[in-house]
């Protein structure tokens, strides 16, 4: 049977854990929960969730991304009245900035991978217009314990 749903407690109904700012929940207290504690979620489904992403940069933010996939990349594609082949390098890749355009290959890729470009031209961006912010940033993620 594949699941279509999951169900799980709102935030307010969570205990928290031992470490800081980490909640954890069992089993047992999503099935003994009254339904008003409860938020249905449905399943992830990568390639819609990809999807609502990419029209989301697109209708508020007004970065469009292409959805391409493994024939287009390995074959080129028509852009703009040219045939395009993309360099080896992104053969393999789930996403890609090609020309300041943003290409996602739905056969790989996610709506992480689509955020993910998008926060190289913001960042991008952001070093032109605000080097001293952009520093301050990129300064901050070489502390991370994961860098």
């Amino acid at each position: 049977m594949e699941v279509s749903e999951f169900k799980i407690l709102k935030v307010e109904n969570v205990k928290q854990g031992k470490k800081k700012n980490l909640s954890t929940v069992t089993f047992s207290e999503v099935k003994e929960a009254h339904p008003s504690q409860l938020i249905t979620i449905p399943r992830f489904n990568i390639k819609r969730d990809l999807l609502a992403v990419v029209n989301h940069l697109k209708d508020h933010f007004g970065v469009n991304c292409t959805i391409i996939n493994d024939d287009d990349i390995k074959n080129g594609m028509e852009i703009n009245g040219k045939k395009v082949r993309f360099p080896d390098s992104v053969k393999r890749a789930r996403a890609f900035i090609f020309n300041g355009q943003i290409y996602v290959n739905i056969e790989r890729g996610d709506a992480g991978d689509v955020i993910h470009e998008y926060m190289h031209l913001a960042l991008g961006i952001l070093k032109v217009r605000d080097p001293k912010t952009y520093y301050s940033l990129t300064s901050l993620v070489t502390q991370l314990p994961d860098y």
